[in-house]
């Protein structure tokens, strides 16, 4: 994701789905609204990618014996959204803004 106004890259935003989330990619898109405030509204898949990853990307995890975690794999699966035109984006996309999303629109 670029910012536009600082033109830093930022690492893609994302989390754990939830039992509520209805698909990956309902988890994707929740996940974009809670840590960046742009709405689901506010997105379209890219196309091709609607229900499925853009990317999956599989890696280990070592092992954390002091909290009682055994290695495992992680599975990052990534999904493609472009933001609506620039006027649906401005008026929908400022209303809910962190430390880390203020000072500008964003791309992805």
């Amino acid at each position: 994701m670029l910012h536009l106004a600082s033109g830093k890259v930022l690492l893609p935003h994302g989390g754990h789905s939830e039992p509520s989330d209805e698909s990956l990619a309902a988890t994707a898109l929740r996940e974009l609204n809670e840590e960046t405030g742009i709405p689901p509204q506010a997105v379209t898949p890219w196309p091709g990618y609607e229900t499925v990853p853009l990317n999956l990307d599989i890696h280990d995890i070592d092992a954390r014996p002091g909290k009682g975690e055994p290695g495992h794999q992680h599975f990052d699966l990534q999904f493609l959204f472009r933001l609506h035109t620039a006027p649906h984006r401005r008026s929908c996309c400022r209303k809910k803004r962190s430390a880390a999303t203020s000072g500008g629109p964003w791309t992805g």
